[in-house]
């Protein structure tokens, strides 16, 4: 795993802890998204993972948790992107 990748999947842990929804900030989520990355570099036939490994899993994640069966009114952190340009 490169050092990028691993610094924001280690980030992305953290921020899970800090936000504590539904009790799924564990030590397993570590290990589940480190093993999501090691088999989406798989996927893409390579030996290491790299930064745009972690962040499509990290993505997938975020869209798992946020399918639209959550009462989204009690979740502050939730931000829909409706238009690209509004981030450049």
């Amino acid at each position: 795993m490169s050092q990028e990748a691993m610094e924001i999947v280690q980030a992305y842990y953290v921020y899970c802890r800090t936000r504590e929804i539904s009790g799924r900030s564990t030590l397993r989520l570590l290990e589940s998204l480190i093993r999501l990355c090691q088999a989406h570099a798989r996927l893409m036939f390579k030996d290491t993972v790299e930064l745009f490994d972690a962040i499509s899993i990290i993505i997938l994640m975020e869209s798992a948790f946020y399918t639209g069966l959550i009462d989204v009114e009690n979740f502050q952190d939730l931000v829909i992107i409706t238009d690209i340009n509004d981030y450049e």
